[in-house]
């Protein structure tokens, strides 16, 4: 039983350092792209206290970026948080370490990195 314990011990400190190294990694690439490479083609979505439906909506703008369930479907999706209230900005964030596709912005940074 020890000799199990063990084990299982050393799976779950294994798993557990794999999560946090693929976090890392991930901070990482999103680190270094810079915001200025952003080339078309690209969509902007602009959202505003958005929390109840953000989720749902980026997960299905995801399936069909990647599963090419759109004819035409851009390279990269820039959010841009018009200054929400609630946790919109949040769940960007999470997606957008998540899915290196996708590129959260605020107003000014969208207007320095894409209009100019």
């Amino acid at each position: 039983v020890s000799m199990l314990f063990r084990f299982l011990a050393l799976i779950i400190l294994f798993t557990i350092l794999c999560l946090f190294f693929r976090s890392m990694l991930l901070n990482l690439i999103k680190a270094t792209n810079s915001t200025e490479e952003i080339t078309p083609p690209y969509a902007v979505l602009s959202v505003k206290n958005c929390e109840c439906c953000i989720e749902a909506l980026l997960r299905s703008i995801i399936r069909q970026m990647k599963f090419g369930e759109c004819s035409s479907c851009p390279d990269t999706l820039i959010v841009v948080d018009l200054g929400s209230d609630d946790n919109t900005s949040t769940i960007i964030e999470k997606f957008s370490i998540e899915h290196p596709f996708i590129c959260n912005m605020s107003m000014e940074e969208y207007k320095k990195t894409v209009v100019g």
